[in-house]
């Protein structure tokens, strides 16, 4: 099995990358969950547990690697239920890599587009639990952490379908010149940009993707369908929506859901994606509006 570099009684642990290759078959095929911005995420096991254990196209040189490490470290540490828990690394060489928390049910993508298992309070409880780990992640945390790239890849399902906020922490601090242009290329992400202003990252870069996510669990659309953005596809029918006429605006699978809990859905989406982002709602006015 198995063994840390340095175990210690707190903090993440710090692995060496033989022992996370051993995790994961050597990052075989077979134990591939996917791949990110950040990199690629496979399976593996660790002390009788399962874990994801992310390889960072981040390449850390001599001068970066303490920093790295200081910083990883101090990510470790930011804690919430709607957030994924960073419970180990390694910086050996050339390789970067995270072991994080595992989760068998998959992404909000996988189950809200790809299955047919999502009713409206699974929803509604997905909504609010990602908008109350952005609000930890832009009030309760100093200085405040910018996400960059939600979607709902990077929204994870627990047992419980409690939402848990993955790939935080590191975009600002170490950014890398290919990653905005892989995450965006390989998974579809401009969606999710404010194409108002794109250069400019905030808070309210962040509203805006979780406006777009919004949509795609009111309506059940994918982001983009026959060249047509959902942001675009939208706006000639949220008036309707907000006046109690659904038709052709919720997903038709929703067999039944609660008509004030959809109109206050349907507001925050609307004001996540104003196209002026000072106009924007912070994460805690929306927090308040989707709990009534």
């Amino acid at each position: 099995m198995a063994t840390p570099q340095s175990p210690r009684s707190f903090g993440p642990r710090r692995y060496t990358y033989e022992a996370l290759a051993e995790a994961t078959d050597r990052f075989s095929n077979k134990n591939h969950l996917g791949e990110g911005g950040f990199g690629q995420v496979f399976k593996g096991s660790l002390h009788d547990q399962t874990f994801a254990i992310k390889k960072l196209r981040i390449v850390p040189d001599q001068e970066t690697r303490e920093e790295m490490e200081r910083e990883i470290r101090l990510i470790s540490y930011v804690s919430h239920i709607n957030l994924v828990k960073l419970v180990g690394y390694c910086i050996e060489g050339a390789n970067a890599l995270l072991v994080l928390e595992y989760f068998p049910h998959g992404s909000l993508k996988v189950n809200l587009h790809d299955k047919d298992i999502l009713d409206w309070q699974k929803r509604m409880k997905i909504a609010l639990g990602t908008a109350e780990g952005l609000k930890y992640l832009h009030v309760h945390c100093d200085p405040k952490i910018i996400h960059q790239d939600i979607k709902p890849d990077n929204i994870l399902l627990d047992s419980n379908f409690e939402p848990k906020i993955a790939d935080f922490g590191l975009a600002l601090k170490f950014p890398d010149p290919r990653v905005s242009h892989i995450s965006r290329s390989i998974m579809g992400t401009d969606i999710y940009v404010d194409l108002e202003d794109p250069k400019r990252v905030s808070d309210k870069s962040d509203v805006y993707s979780y406006g777009v996510v919004l949509l795609e669990l009111i309506t059940g659309r994918k982001p983009k369908y026959q060249d047509i953005d959902i942001v675009n596809w939208a706006k000639s029918r949220i008036k309707q929506a907000l006046e109690e006429e659904y038709r052709g605006f919720v997903d038709t699978r929703l067999q039944s859901f609660d008509k004030i809990e959809m109109k206050r859905m349907v507001y925050c989406a609307e004001a996540c994606v104003y196209s002026r982002p000072q106009l924007r709602p912070s994460m805690e006015k929306i927090v308040l509006a989707l709990k009534g």
